[in-house]
């Protein structure tokens, strides 16, 4: 049966509003206070705990699986050449680099399509349509008799696979409330971290199991295995990905919920999906947000390549086994997965992402600048090489922030993340070149004084976009709501500013919100 039309958030009363708000302002008893540091629904009342536990086990399960899914296709290739597919495919010189590149020639082209399409086409039917044809990809790399069928199925794997970042950060943005964003957006993020480190496991575990079953080399196996993992991700996205709040079909949202999503984004503030055009994609591009979130964004990736060189470093030694070189740099993913579920509870319980920011881009700068040194004791540069996986939160706390500073743009939101995403490809793929040449490894010329550099320039941006975010307050191009979010000032009309909830509560029952002398508790970044 069809599930029953979802109203939009103009049908959902203020006083609806103003209750929830009220609601997520009292005061909590200190067990449920500690309870939400362990994770956040468990602090909350059973109608909201309610809710986010759903969202949680349908998006963002789904979500992490995805992308888990992703890196281990994006990964294979790497593994599988190692693994005998150079010598039965008879490939020499730079095809392996060749494949690489065809593969970020398809993602940068397929990133900026993804979100363009799905302004236009709902999410829950575009990324399936493309999980499905990256599964086709990876079932085909199995059969490839020639390096040239390789890079064809490469690079359209590549335009395929580019949908899954933009596409889900966007839509998992647009459901959770401000103390939820970070941590979801974080365990999203840090899922392609775990299935890069277990690539190289599955591998191991395929080829020794599997070499020579059926007539199938270990390596052609790997792709087979990668893509019977891949088959539920194209069947689960249309059921588990909501879309938007004011347009979902999702059939696990029954209407009270669908009530409740948009009772919440009417309270957060969030615009509903709208037509988007040419004129408004300039707007996009021309904005300082655009450029705030691109380029801080940028600098935390870009600073984070430095740390996958400390493999090469430990061989230089000669004092280490091929698994030791290979197993000691996993303590830095340990890390990198605590450290950003850290930043991610802070963000959300203080509801500050600039200082976050600036405390994880310090973190990269420590490690670089020690890097830069070189020459130091042997346990100070292993510090120093794991140091800087502690800023890769920096990411999330980047995307997060933007959700919620453009939560007045629904397209907005996407169309960043999506470009950047492509921005952020098109300068990884040639970079390291240059920055880390293979010849001067393990010690660069200047890459790490350079990786120092973007570190240091992430923090400038992080001040520029506190100050950016301030003046447009003070310009009253917006006002920041109950809960600390940037509306425009024709949607507060009856609804609660920034106050504590007892204060709102009387002075909403007495007819006075929405008067031009009400003094305002401003969010601080």
């Amino acid at each position: 049966m069809e599930p029953e039309k979802v109203t939009n958030t103009a049908e959902i009363s203020n006083e609806e509003v103003h209750d929830y708000i009220v609601k997520e302002q009292e005061k909590k008893p200190l067990r449920k206070r500690l309870l939400w540091y362990v994770w956040d629904s468990f602090g909350k009342d059973p109608e909201t705990r309610a809710f986010v536990n759903r969202l949680d086990a349908f998006l963002l399960l789904y979500s992490m699986y995805a992308y888990f899914v992703k890196y281990l296709d994006q990964s294979n290739v790497s593994n599988a050449y190692v693994s005998g597919m150079q010598e039965d495919l008879h490939m020499v010189g730079q095809d392996r680099n060749y494949m690489n590149l065809m593969f970020n020639m398809g993602y940068m082209t397929g990133s900026t399509i993804a979100v363009l399409t799905m302004t236009r086409v709902r999410p829950s039917i575009y990324l399936a349509a493309c999980e499905s044809i990256w599964t086709i990809c990876t079932f085909g790399l199995a059969g490839a008799k020639n390096v040239e069928t390789i890079y064809g199925l490469r690079f359209v794997a590549g335009l395929a696979e580019a949908s899954a970042f933009p596409g889900l950060a966007w839509v998992i943005g647009s459901w959770y409330s401000p103390d939820e964003l970070c941590k979801r957006m974080t365990i999203f993020e840090m899922s392609a971290c775990i299935g890069t480190m277990c690539s190289g496991y599955l591998q191991g575990a395929v080829y020794n199991n599997l070499n020579g079953h059926a007539g199938l080399k270990g390596w052609q196996w790997l792709f087979i295995v990668d893509g019977i993992m891949s088959v539920p991700m194209c069947f689960l996205c249309y059921y588990c990905v909501p879309d938007a709040p004011s347009n979902t079909r999702a059939r696990w949202l029954k209407p009270k919920h669908r009530e409740f999503a948009l009772k919440r984004s009417k309270a957060f503030g969030r615009a509903e999906p709208r037509r988007f055009t040419p004129k408004r994609l300039l707007g996009v591009i021309l904005s300082w947000q655009f450029w705030c979130y691109g380029l801080n964004y940028m600098m935390f990736s870009f600073g984070f390549n430095a740390v996958s060189y400390m493999n090469l470093w430990l061989k230089s030694l000669g004092r280490f086994s091929v698994a030791q070189i290979n197993d000691i740099p996993t303590a830095g993913s340990a890390w990198l997965l605590v450290s950003a579920y850290i930043y991610a509870v802070i963000s959300d319980a203080t509801g500050k992402r600039a200082p976050l920011l600036i405390l994880a881009a310090v973190v990269g700068l420590v490690g670089m600048i020690l890097l830069s040194i070189w020459d130091l004791p042997f346990g100070v540069l292993v510090f120093a090489f794991l140091l800087p996986f502690g800023a890769d939160g920096g990411t999330s706390l980047s995307s997060t922030w933007v959700h919620e500073c453009c939560q007045q743009d629904h397209e907005q939101r996407g169309m960043m993340i999506g470009l950047w995403n492509t921005i952020c490809y098109g300068f990884t793929a040639w970079m390291p070149l240059y920055l880390f040449p293979t010849p001067d490894a393990p010690h660069y010329k200047f890459g790490y004084q350079v990786q120092a550099g973007f570190y240091g320039f992430s923090i400038l941006i992080t001040l520029t976009w506190v100050y950016m975010y301030r003046r447009d307050e003070r310009l009253g191009k917006y006002t920041t709501n109950a809960l600390g979010l940037p509306v425009a000032p024709e949607e507060m009309d009856g609804l609660t500013p920034r106050t504590p909830s007892s204060q709102a509560s009387k002075e909403y029952s007495s007819g006075k919100m929405g008067e031009a002398e009400e003094v305002r508790e401003v969010r601080e970044l």
